[in-house]
């Protein structure tokens, strides 16, 4: 509103305002024009009531002269104004077709966006429909599963205890199979054993022209009558026993030094050689501490055999040829008798009594076995 007093009131004693001067900036300055500023407080056109009381104590003195020059200076301000409110209408018109434009285009939008929404909302449901038929087929996938989990589990236990009754079994097996072993090599031992006193029974179930000689070169030597003599009483040496020994493998194979060579070179040498390899590659120091007991043990027999076959071949020189082959079967049968008993004994000590007691012998005084 304005409160400038009217140019048409002569009675009006207002100071008229200053010159026009063009406005500097834009805006509300420029819509109203250049607005008088009377004080620092009259920023916006308005006077205080402190500036009215000035003006009305300055119009009293004011002159009619100043009442034209106050009607220009009045319309030129008016007509200032009008042209800004011109120019702000315009601006207000062209910031309205902006506005209604945008307005149409987010109309537009709206309309676009509700199309848009309607066919989300089909697509919703249709989608809505499909999960709720994927979690009940997802609950039933989830029944099954654990259903199969505690299958799986069972079978995965019962697996487990198989391979635990396969395992047990296996180690029953190889223990089998180890005992297997023992039982086998036993029986070789057994079978070896067997097989040597069959072989020496047969070597000392001398013929009748092997105790002739015998007989014959006992009266031609009298150093080795003196020794069946002393053998005879026990009292034989083993170098006694020996030479009997060499006495008799001479007289029942009455080989040469040629065969013997023979025998030697192409049975007894590649054996040993061959023997001697053999343990060298497959031997460990268990192996070889076993195979000592048991080269120990043959050759304790193997003592033990000729001792009591020297004994009853010095005790049956003296019987008749007839009387001789009868005594010797039933003293070979004793001798079996006693080897089985030496080998209970000798099956009854462990290694360290063996070692202990030393290497048995048969004793021909006492007639019983003993240990050195």
């Amino acid at each position: 509103m304005d409160t400038q007093p009217s140019s048409r009131d002569p009675n009006s004693m207002v100071t008229p305002p200053p010159p026009y001067s063009p406005p500097r900036q834009t805006g509300d300055y420029e819509m109203w024009g250049s607005m008088p500023s009377f004080t620092t407080a009259n920023t916006m056109g308005c006077p205080t009531p402190a500036v009215q009381k000035t003006k009305r104590s300055t119009a009293s003195i004011s002159t009619a002269s100043d009442s034209s020059s106050e009607s220009r200076l009045k319309s030129s301000y008016v007509q200032t104004r009008l042209d800004g409110f011109k120019k702000r209408e315009a601006e207000l018109n062209q910031k309205m077709a902006v506005t209604k434009q945008k307005e149409g285009s987010k109309r537009h939008r709206i309309a676009e966006l509700r199309n848009e929404q309607e066919q989300v909302k089909s697509l919703h449901a249709g989608e809505e429909t499909a999960f709720e038929n994927a979690r009940k087929a997802f609950e039933e996938a989830r029944t099954r599963l654990n259903s199969k989990e505690c299958t799986l589990k069972r079978v995965q236990d019962e697996l487990e205890d198989c391979t635990e009754s396969i395992k047990e079994e296996e180690k029953s097996v190889a223990e089998l199979q180890a005992n297997q072993g023992r039982i086998e090599q036993e029986i070789r031992e057994l079978q070896t054993v067997q097989d040597q006193a069959a072989r020496q029974a047969e070597i000392l179930d001398l013929k009748a022209f092997e105790i002739s000689a015998l007989v014959e070169h006992a009266q031609s030597n009298k150093a080795f009558l003196a020794k069946l003599s002393r053998i005879a009483q026990g009292t034989g040496t083993e170098t006694m026993y020996k030479d009997l020994q060499s006495e008799l493998w001479a007289k029942s194979t009455g080989a040469s030094t040629t065969e013997l060579k023979t025998l030697v070179a192409t049975e007894l040498l590649p054996k040993i050689d061959q023997k001697a390899t053999l343990d060298k590659d497959a031997e460990t120091p268990t192996e070889h501490g076993a195979h000592d007991r048991a080269g120990r043990k043959r050759k304790a027999d193997l003592v033990f055999t000729v001792q009591s076959d020297k004994i009853d071949n010095s005790n049956s020189e003296n019987d008749s040829e007839g009387e001789l082959v009868r005594s010797f079967r039933g003293r070979r049968a004793q001798r079996l008798q006693q080897r089985a008993q030496k080998e209970k004994v000798d099956r009854a000590f462990k290694p360290s009594e063996k070692k202990a007691h030393g290497r048995p012998y048969w004793d021909p005084i006492t007639d019983q076995l003993v240990w050195k």
